[in-house]
């Protein structure tokens, strides 16, 4: 999308670092970061949770 991690990070109000952790499976969001980060993205959490190598 063209948007750095730094911009997503603060469009959903997490750290950039955490947002790092969780792009690299080390974090696991809470919900309620995982609809911030689908709306941040225009897309929808279920989008974010679809496994896509299958």
């Amino acid at each position: 999308m063209g948007m750095s991690q730094e911009e997503l990070s603060h469009r959903v109000g997490v750290d950039v670092r955490y947002l790092g952790g969780i792009e690299r499976a080390q974090r696991n969001p809470s919900l309620k970061v995982i609809t911030s980060i689908a709306v941040a993205l225009n897309t929808t959490p279920s989008a974010l949770l679809t496994d896509v190598t299958s």
